[in-house]
């Protein structure tokens, strides 16, 4: 691989959960479009895959772009290295930093109006949120 945003070419790609895709169908999609060792985490917007793309901006827009043809979605979807993925769960959450906020829900997520979508609107960006076990459960594919 000659880029250097994608380290051995394994990238994460999530994007705002809008409902079930059939991880057989989106992973056989995924496929299809170029990406390889294509895993995804339970039905949750999640995958993991090895790309020959150079940027993890490359592989949101190939995702986007598969989840647009095949499941008529139009959603932002956001890419991390393994690497980028260890460095939050080593950080720990309720911070901000340059290209993350993290929140944590002390009295519930349902119990407050700071989704994702109210940081969408709020910081003008494009994001997706995930729980703190899905990010665990993440890094720990992306070590296996």
């Amino acid at each position: 691989m000659s880029g250097t945003g994608l380290p051995d070419g394994l990238a994460t790609a999530a994007w705002q959960h809008t409902g079930p895709i059939p991880p057989g169908h989106g992973r056989a999609a995924l496929t299809a479009a170029g990406l390889t060792e294509v895993r995804t985490y339970l039905q949750s917007g999640n995958i993991l895959a090895r790309s020959a793309l150079d940027t993890a901006a490359e592989v949101s827009e190939l995702v986007g772009s598969v989840i647009a043809d095949e499941f008529a979605l139009d959603v932002p979807v956001i890419t991390r290295t393994p690497a980028e993925i260890d460095a939050v769960i080593a950080a720990g959450t309720c911070r901000v930093d340059g290209r993350h906020v993290y929140v944590d829900y002390v009295r519930g997520y349902h119990n407050t109006g700071r989704t994702a979508p109210w940081f969408t609107r709020a910081l003008g960006v494009d994001g997706t949120e995930r729980n703190w076990r899905t990010v665990l459960a993440l890094a720990q594919l992306a070590a296996s």
